[in-house]
């Protein structure tokens, strides 16, 4: 009697952490994807849009040893911007920065000093720049359209 009831006691509880860890692994899946589908949806909402002054839009970003802030930014296609880029840094790494899918070259940042890169955005997407030794990265959203924000 205490065989039977030791068996089905281990046999219900195998049947509840199953099912268990497959409702949990559900729930998970539900959680990832809706993440990712916020993730996607909110992306140029979280990055710093841009001033626009006398036509061209301006975002500063502050560089530090540890990155830059903000690290994503937001423009629109087809119309100049600029970032400057505020040099706070005091390591070799964060003392240039560039990007090619920008067409921004590899441009010094004097230590304590303010320095403005320029460029237009033609074509909508997400690219990157980075110091010279790519470990410090930021991101720039560049959006459809020309209107004036």
């Amino acid at each position: 009697m205490k065989r039977t009831l030791a068996i089905l006691t281990i046999g219900a509880s195998l049947t509840f952490t199953a099912c268990g860890d497959e409702a949990a692994k559900e729930k998970g899946d539900e959680m990832t994807e809706t993440t990712e589908q916020t993730t996607t949806e909110n992306e140029t909402a979280v990055a710093t849009q841009p001033e626009v002054i006398d036509g061209v839009q301006v975002i500063t970003v502050k560089v530090e040893d540890m990155g830059y802030t903000p690290s994503k930014i937001a423009f629109k296609a087809g119309m100049p911007a600029k970032i400057i880029f505020d040099q706070h840094a005091e390591y070799e790494c964060a003392s240039d920065v560039m990007s090619k899918d920008l067409g921004i070259a590899l441009t010094k940042l004097p230590k304590a000093e303010k320095t403005e890169v320029t460029f237009t955005p033609d074509k909508a997407g997400t690219y990157q720049f980075t110091c010279g030794m790519d470990m410090l990265k930021g991101t720039v959203i560049v959006e459809e359209g020309t209107s004036q924000m």
